[in-house]
């Protein structure tokens, strides 16, 4: 029967090929398009991850929500992605990829993933068809469910099982306080929906997949450890129309974190380098952190103050601009005590008679 359903279709030409491979070759064509037109233009590597980050993941999140895609597939996509912007950010190959997609508060710069771009839409989109009004609509979720429900690839029908387990078990915890403000401080302010807190679940679980890979990593991952650390502002705001914060600089930093730079020590790990010693002070293993602090020819040559005296003149510029911009304080009118035989003022200070432009000078009221 299906034999002669299947002659039928074809003599009538009404043949219709329900592989999804054109499917594929179309988005993986688009994005490639995409990310090639990015790639040759004249800006630079962090716009480039900008662009990427706004405007290339919307143009296919469509084409991710209405196809379903196999996870590999779009996994794919991902590493395609991850190539590009490595390029773009200038960083090593051999750095964790985690540092493109963690969150800043982990060091890293919070591109959006593409996989996890992916089980988003769709569980959003298993949401609505789930909860639509439609009877029609829920039926068919409902046999789709029945379908997939024990399939042992990922689908979305079992991604949206489990995340509503986990938002039923977060309600029965109930809001934890985690700073002074108290229990039930602001609890009756406006709680995202149901379908906002089931995407903030899986971009959890992608975070805590992400750190879970550094705790095997003794090098790339030894920034976990860290305690009390400033962090630089990595925010689209800083990274672009800061001027101080250059690609190079952005690159470094990245690249230091990890512990990735193009140090002697890495460059014969990596097998460009025959030797691994420093080349001021024939130190054995010069890896960043000699670089930066234990180099016995860069202390005795106070390079190293030279750095740190570069650092306060940044410090001095900027307070020096700030005093500039701040209106002074008002002088206060001295009380002056008379008697019959005497008077007393107050005495002047000494700093006030001659002022200068000069850094010293300029911030002593300040200490």
């Amino acid at each position: 029967k299906q034999w002669y359903q299947r002659r039928v279709a074809i003599t009538a030409g009404i043949y219709v090929n329900l592989d999804d491979s054109e499917t594929r070759r179309m988005i993986e064509g688009k994005l490639n398009m995409l990310l090639e037109k990015v790639d040759e233009s004249s800006i630079n590597g962090i716009m480039k991850c900008w662009v990427y980050n706004h405007l290339i993941t919307s143009k296919v999140s469509w084409e991710l929500m209405i196809y379903n895609l196999p996870i590999t597939f779009v996994k794919d996509l991902e590493a395609t992605c991850t190539k590009y912007l490595k390029k773009w950010l200038g960083v090593t190959r051999s750095i964790t990829v985690t540092v493109l997609y963690r969150n800043k508060d982990h060091f890293g710069l919070n591109l959006k993933k593409l996989s996890e771009l992916y089980k988003s839409v769709q569980v959003g989109k298993g949401h609505m068809l789930k909860n639509c009004d439609d009877e029609k609509v829920r039926a068919s979720f409902e046999h789709r469910k029945e379908r997939l429900g024990h399939s042992k690839q990922w689908n979305y029908v079992m991604e949206l099982g489990e995340r509503e387990r986990d938002l039923y078990f977060q309600e029965l915890v109930g809001t934890i306080s985690s700073d002074r403000q108290g229990l039930g401080f602001n609890s009756r302010g406006k709680l995202p929906s149901e379908r906002d807190r089931l995407k903030q679940l899986i971009a959890s679980i992608s975070e805590s997949d992400m750190l879970l890979t550094l705790y095997n990593k003794s090098v790339q991952g030894r920034f976990l450890t860290w305690e009390n650390t400033m962090q630089l502002d990595l925010g689209w705001n800083n990274l672009i129309y800061n001027f101080h914060i250059s690609p190079e600089l952005l690159k470094f930093h990245l690249n230091s974190i990890h512990d990735t730079a193009h140090t002697p020590a890495n460059m014969k790990l990596w097998k460009y380098s025959n030797t691994a010693k420093c080349p001021l002070c024939g130190w054995k293993n010069c890896n960043l952190k000699h670089i930066l602090t234990g180099c016995r020819v860069a202390l005795e040559g106070k390079r190293y103050n030279w750095r740190h005296d570069q650092v306060l003149r940044v410090i001095c510029s900027t307070l020096l601009e700030r005093l500039k911009t701040t209106p002074q304080p008002k002088k206060k009118n001295w009380l002056v005590f008379k008697s019959k035989e005497s008077s007393y003022k107050a005495p002047k200070n000494n700093w006030e008679k001659e002022k200068s432009t000069d850094c010293d000078s300029a911030l002593i009221p300040l200490l």
